[in-house]
């Protein structure tokens, strides 16, 4: 009557159920000794985790039953913003390149950010956010973000640049369990800065209290730090309180000041030169100067090619169409030039003769 026989069944809707395994517990020998015992099997099918509690019947009234039962299924989204990037290498032969992000949880549809064009710095920028909704319970290995970053090519296939991967299973996990927002990089800040100030203030509750020890054996000489001591820190604190007070204080002087030496007279001729000033202003900016436009379009055709193609690949282009335009000249009036020469020569070639 003391033995608890554990059977685990394989449920068939056609047929009989199918027997998988059992075990045998004993009661009385659990009670009396705290030692694991073995199964007796030697062939397990499996493993079967289990909470026993033995009760009286007064006990088990004072004890609520205890629900085991995992949460029901529950939908997140993930929220990743793409901010920025630092010290990308070059993959371009114009030392540019044109970055762009692709991240996704496993198990989900990659997504990208925007492409950030002619980037010649290494330093792309996006502020860019991505959501990924996932679903808990879940296995570990879906809990992590995959992110890439890409060269995009127009002409051939796109270059990948780096990738990496970050955990997100024990925050996604906390979310579950705790039904609340988390945001991993805000908490782990927070939880270092507490953890730091936490063991600050323990450091100087032990100090304080082993002041307090040393105080038993020399009372007037403790008595005489602190008396030398807390006026120094008084004192710098007045001291301080004092400049920003003074700065304060006198910032307040200025603006009273400004104020007063303003009659409504001026104030009102003050504020129709500020309206006439905004409109002109805007006005120039809407019609700009011919000239403005023809600088830009013809005389500052280098600034605008470089930035572009990039000062490297512009030096080389700008080498090319030299070379270029040196060897059409000399196909188109290198014939001419040597006929020309040697008239001349045999002009000369005659006068000598003479």
């Amino acid at each position: 009557p003391s033995q608890l026989a554990i059977q685990v069944w394989d449920y068939d809707r056609m047929g009989t159920d199918d027997f998988i395994g059992e075990t045998v517990i004993d009661l009385e020998d659990r009670w009396y000794h705290n030692m694991w015992q073995d199964i007796g099997f030697k062939h397990p099918q499996g493993s079967l985790q289990l909470w026993v509690d033995i009760l009286t019947p007064a006990q088990a009234a004072l004890y609520e039953p205890v629900n085991i039962e995992p949460p029901p299924p529950q939908k997140f989204e993930i929220r990743v913003v793409i901010w920025r990037s630092e010290g990308v290498t070059d993959r371009d032969m114009n030392t540019m390149n044109d970055l762009f992000v692709k991240a996704w949880m496993e198990g989900t549809k990659p997504q990208t950010t925007d492409t950030h064009w002619r980037c010649s710095t290494g330093k792309g920028s996006w502020n860019y956010r991505l959501k990924f909704t996932v679903q808990m319970p879940m296995k570990p290995e879906y809990g992590r973000l995959t992110i890439q970053l890409w060269d995009k090519d127009l002409a051939k296939w796109n270059d990948l640049i780096g990738e990496s991967q970050l955990d997100l299973y024990k925050w996604i996990h906390k979310a579950f369990h705790e039904k609340r927002t988390v945001r991993p990089f805000k908490e782990q800040n927070t939880g270092t800065k507490g953890g730091f100030l936490a063991q600050n203030e323990e450091d100087e509750s032990s100090d304080d209290e082993d002041d307090d020890n040393e105080g038993d054996h020399g009372p007037d000489l403790e008595n005489n730090n602190n008396e030398q001591h807390k006026p120094l820190l008084d004192t710098k604190k007045k001291k301080l309180h004092s400049k920003l007070k003074k700065k304060i204080t006198n910032v307040l002087k200025k603006v009273k000041r400004r104020k007063q030496t303003l009659t409504p007279d001026e104030r009102q001729r003050r504020k129709a030169e500020k309206e006439s000033n905004d409109k002109d202003e805007a006005f120039q900016s809407i019609l700009v100067n011919d000239s403005d436009w023809l600088e830009m379009r013809y005389t500052n055709r280098e600034g605008i090619s470089e930035s572009m193609l990039g000062p490297e690949l512009c030096g080389k282009l700008a080498c090319f169409v030299c070379c270029a335009g040196c060897l059409s000249f000399m196909a188109l009036f290198g014939a001419s030039i040597m006929s020309t020469l040697t008239f001349y020569q045999q002009l000369q070639n005659q006068k000598d003769k003479l």
